[in-house]
């Protein structure tokens, strides 16, 4: 994505092929931006080996969210009319709440994926990494005991170690995304219409490139190596 656009201006292209059009290689499970993995035979710039198809890294739920973030933002509010039901002191602007609940929604998705992928590469059968899933059902879970049970990695470190490799800050990224967590779950379970800040929707669109790129250096810094290293050991 051209990083002098600005993204809440951007209506007449899907936002999904801006900023999370990555691509897997079939072989070694690098992720990138190259769209040539589309075409047959194309050969990896990490592994040399011949594509067998285009396949994007991201599943579908993830770019029908950054999709519906879009729309969602771009809503226009309701007239006076159209309103004239509602009590005024209730309302909450629809975009405030359908925009922060989905940027939430996008930070749960991804962290699942990277896992069931990380899983897959340490050659977990299916149905243990399964019940792994099911034993820690929550972000804290995921994040603070599974993923360091199986890379022996704590969260924040390599949080720190991927921004010290990125000119993208993913710690900052992570705080932002845990600010909106909370807003969202006050407003949600509390009813505090007021924990969702007016300015926050276009924040999660601005921060949605940020923390689409971190699953992406998340991911590069764990899976390919694991399969270079089993494809070693099996040469």
């Amino acid at each position: 994505m051209d990083n002098s656009l600005d993204i809440l201006e951007i209506k007449g292209q899907r936002l999904n092929l801006l900023v999370a059009d990555f691509y897997i290689c079939g072989y070694c499970k690098i992720v990138d931006r190259d769209d040539r993995r589309g075409i047959v035979g194309h050969p990896c710039s990490n592994c040399g080996k011949p594509s067998p198809r285009g396949m994007w890294y991201f599943p579908l739920q993830i770019h029908s969210l950054i999709n519906l973030m879009q729309e969602q933002y771009h809503l226009q509010p309701p007239t006076n009319t159209q309103k004239r039901y509602i009590l005024e002191a209730e309302e909450v602007p629809t975009h405030q709440i359908g925009v922060t609940i989905l940027f939430c929604t996008l930070w749960e998705v991804p962290i699942d994926h990277f896992l069931v992928n990380l899983m897959s590469a340490l050659k977990l059968p299916e149905s243990v990494a399964e019940r792994l899933l099911a034993d820690h059902k929550y972000r804290d879970g995921r994040i603070g005991k599974l993923f360091p049970s199986l890379t022996g990695d704590k969260w924040a470190d390599i949080m720190a170690e991927l921004t010290c490799q990125s000119e993208l800050d993913f710690i900052q990224t992570e705080k932002f995304y845990l600010r909106v967590r909370d807003a969202r779950n006050e407003f949600l379970h509390k009813g505090n219409r007021w924990a969702i800040a007016s300015k926050m929707p276009e924040q999660c669109l601005h921060n949605l490139r940020r923390s689409i790129n971190l699953f992406v250096s998340l991911h590069n810094h764990y899976v390919p190596g694991i399969y270079r290293e089993n494809t070693s050991q099996n040469a």
